[in-house]
C-alpha cells in the first residue's frame, strides 16, 4: 500500500453544459419532474515539469483558477480514447455513474456528451473521476463520520471514492473532480473565473436551456513525457517513421485500487489533502510482475508517425507516483529514403530510463511530470554505405 505524502495540485478546468431534452421526448408521469441531459466543455492547466528550473509548488498553485486552456490543447497531449469522465450525481444517483465521452471540437470548444440527466431545482453534490472505465469499478460513499440523516445524505461535506482495477501504468490522464460551480448561460469560457473555487461540490439543476457548470479536475498520477526530434543532417537523407512506442515498467504490479477522500470547503482549499489518496497495488493470479503501455499509435491515429526535424511531438505515460524506479522505452520504426522508398522495416531499439537518467524518478509526485528527449541520429553519418545510415541510433536525454 502506497500513501502519497505530498500531492501536488495540478487541476484542469472542465465546463459542463446542460442541454434541452429532445422535442419528441415523452412527458414524465404526473408529479415527476422532467430530466435534462448534460454536455461537458473542458479546460485545463499545464502539467508541472519537475525539471523546469525554478519551478515550485507555489508556482504550480498559481495556475488556479487562471492560466487554463482547452483540454484538447493540453501539453503533453492525452490520447483521445482515454478522454472519458465518470460523474456521480449525489445524493439522488449515488449508486450509478454518468458517462461523458469526448466528441471533438465544435465552434472552437471541445465537447463531451452523455446521457446523464438533472432535474430543475434539485440540489446535487457532484463527485467524479477520469477516465471513466467500467461502471462496476467505482463506488462513492459519504465520509465515514458524515451525518447521513439530512436531505444531502452527508455528501455536502465530502465523499470517499473507490476505483478498482486501474492500470498502474497507462496512457490515460488519471484525474478526480475537485470543484464545481453553477454559471449562467451568458458566461463564456474565455478567461479566468475568479469565483470558481476548489472544494465546492454543490450544483443545483436549472430550467431547460439555462444549465451550465464549471468543474475542476486534479491529476492523481505522475507522468513521463517523450519529445521526439531528429538530426537535421540525417533528415536530409532519410525519413524515420515510428510505428509503435512501448513504455515498460519493470517488476511492478499491473493493477491498482484507488481510494480518494474529498473534504468539501468554502475557502477554495484543495479538497484532496496530502495522505488522502491511497494506492493499493496488486498483481492478478497468473500475471507477471511487469506492466507496459503502448503510447502510440492510439485508436484512430495514422499507422506511422514521422519524427520531425525540429518540432518535438508529444507522448505521455502516466503511472502511480513513487512506484517506478526504471522504465524501458521500446521503439519500433521504419526507415525511408527521400523518394519514399522503404529501406528498413520494423527496426526495434530499447532504451533504459532509470535513476541515472532521472535521479528523482522514484520521487515524482502526483500531478508532476518529467520530460525525456528521444533523439534520432546515426553514429557515422559520413559513411553512406554503412548500415548505420539505414539503422540509426536513438538516444534519450532529459536535456532539450
Amino acid at each position: 500500500m502506497i500513501h502519497i505524502k505530498d500531492i501536488r495540485l495540478l487541476s484542469c478546468f472542465v465546463g459542463m453544459m446542460l442541454l434541452a431534452a429532445c422535442q419528441n421526448e415523452p412527458e414524465p408521469p404526473a408529479g415527476e419532474q422532467k430530466h435534462h441531459t448534460m454536455e461537458l466543455v473542458s479546460l485545463t492547466a499545464p502539467f508541472l515539469d519537475v525539471q523546469k528550473q525554478g519551478t515550485t509548488r507555489a508556482d504550480y498553485e498559481n495556475f488556479l483558477p487562471k492560466d487554463y486552456i482547452p483540454y484538447d490543447q493540453l501539453y503533453p497531449t492525452t490520447t483521445p480514447p482515454n478522454k472519458t469522465i465518470g460523474v456521480f450525481m449525489t445524493p439522488e444517483k449515488e449508486s450509478s455513474l454518468g458517462d461523458f465521452i469526448y466528441q471533438g471540437i465544435e465552434n472552437g470548444i471541445s465537447v463531451w456528451k452523455s446521457t446523464v440527466t438533472v432535474k430543475e431545482g434539485t440540489q446535487y453534490y457532484i463527485y467524479g473521476f477520469m477516465p471513466r472505465g467500467d461502471a462496476d469499478r467505482a463506488v462513492i460513499s459519504p465520509l465515514p463520520d458524515a451525518d447521513t440523516s439530512g436531505p444531502d445524505k452527508g455528501y455536502a461535506k465530502g465523499a470517499q471514492l473507490t476505483i478498482k482495477n486501474y492500470e498502474s501504468l497507462t496512457s490515460a490522464d488519471v484525474c478526480v473532480l475537485v470543484g464545481v460551480r453553477n454559471a449562467t448561460a451568458e458566461e463564456k469560457i474565455t478567461g479566468p473565473q475568479s469565483d470558481i473555487k476548489l472544494g465546492n461540490f454543490g450544483y443545483k439543476g436549472m430550467a431547460n436551456g439555462e444549465n451550465r457548470i464549471f468543474v475542476l479536475l486534479k491529476h492523481i498520477y505522475a507522468g513521463i513525457h517523450f519529445r521526439c526530434s531528429i538530426d537535421p543532417a540525417y533528415h536530409k537523407l532519410r525519413c524515420i517513421r515510428v510505428t509503435k512506442l512501448e513504455l515498460i515498467a519493470k517488476e511492478i504490479s499491473a493493477k491498482v485500487d484507488l481510494t480518494v477522500k474529498f473534504v468539501a470547503n468554502d475557502q477554495g482549499k484543495d479538497p484532496v489533502a496530502p495522505d488522502s489518496v491511497t494506492y493499493t497495488s496488486y498483481t492478478a493470479v497468473g500475471e507477471p510482475e511487469t506492466t507496459s503501455t503502448i503510447l502510440f499509435p492510439y485508436e484512430g491515429s495514422p499507422e506511422e508517425f514521422e519524427v520531425p526535424e525540429t518540432i518535438p511531438e508529444s507522448f505521455l505515460g502516466c503511472f502511480v507516483p513513487n512506484l517506478v524506479s526504471e522504465f524501458v522505452l521500446r521503439t519500433t520504426y521504419n526507415v525511408y529514403d527521400k523518394k519514399d522508398n522503404l529501406i528498413r522495416k520494423d527496426n526495434v531499439i530499447e532504451n533504459k530510463i532509470n535513476t541515472t537518467l532521472i535521479p528523482k524518478l522514484k520521487e515524482i509526485g502526483a500531478g508532476e511530470i518529467v520530460s525525456v528527449n528521444m533523439h534520432v541520429a546515426p553514429d557515422y553519418l559520413y559513411q553512406l554505405s554503412g548500415t548505420d545510415l539505414d539503422n540509426p541510433t536513438i538516444s534519450l536525454t532529459t536535456n532539450p
